[in-house]
């Protein structure tokens, strides 16, 4: 995932604001790029290669070569303004740090996921396919990263607002592992299994659900 730096440009470019480093044209997140399309994305990309931050980041020998290679990924898509892809390379690199029994190492990619689900534009971007699961991901990473404060926060605000019954449960149990200081990984059908009725299980294979490991959308583990 590491990108070439073969070449060389001189480019007319911006400092991405609030991310020393990184430069960008203004105001151009990666589908509103010139017309001239490919060569234009690609002149941007090697701007974000060449920049300390991409480099330093590339270079930090506490991440494992697949973490700084999500991580450097993560950069990209950001100054792109592609949010959701950059917030699933965070949360990529953290499950990467998390095999590796690098608690820290993953607490802080989860904050930056948290940071990048909060910067993205509300509303324009979506988080999932079936809903718009922005909220429950944030309250996943947030929780994850040992925020519990932060994490009770947006899960109360997320289910003040949501109007998906999906939504809704995910972050019910979401709630019961904040109150506990739960920090680790939980499948979907965990919380199925905690609150069968709630979820419309009924039946002789409900008792099941919390023993068996499943994926619970992006944030799996």
């Amino acid at each position: 995932m590491y990108i070439s730096r073969d070449h060389e440009y001189d480019l007319p470019v911006a400092p991405l604001a609030g991310h020393e480093g990184i430069w960008a044209a203004p105001d151009s997140p990666a589908d509103a790029l010139p017309p001239e399309g490919a060569d234009a994305r690609r002149q941007f990309v090697v701007s974000i290669v060449r920049a300390e931050r991409y480099r330093a980041q590339l270079q930090d020998r506490r991440f494992a070569q697949l973490a700084n290679s999500f991580l450097c990924q993560c950069l990209i898509d950001e100054a792109e303004g592609r949010f959701v892809d950059a917030t699933l390379a965070a949360v990529h690199a953290a499950w990467v740090c998390d095999d590796d029994k690098k608690a820290e190492l993953a607490a802080s990619c989860r904050r930056m996921a948290a940071r990048l689900i909060r910067d993205a534009p509300r509303g324009s971007q979506s988080f999932g396919i079936r809903l718009r699961s922005g909220p429950a991901l944030l309250v996943d990473v947030l929780r994850r990263s040992g925020d519990f404060e932060g994490a009770e926060t947006e899960c109360r605000q997320g289910l003040a607002e949501a109007t998906d019954g999906f939504l809704r449960n995910l972050l019910g149990f979401q709630l019961d592992l904040i109150k506990r200081g739960d920090r680790g990984a939980h499948s979907l059908l965990e919380a199925i299994g905690s609150s069968p009725e709630a979820w419309g299980v009924t039946g002789p294979g409900k008792d099941d659900a919390p023993k068996q490991k499943r994926s619970w959308g992006f944030w799996r583990r």
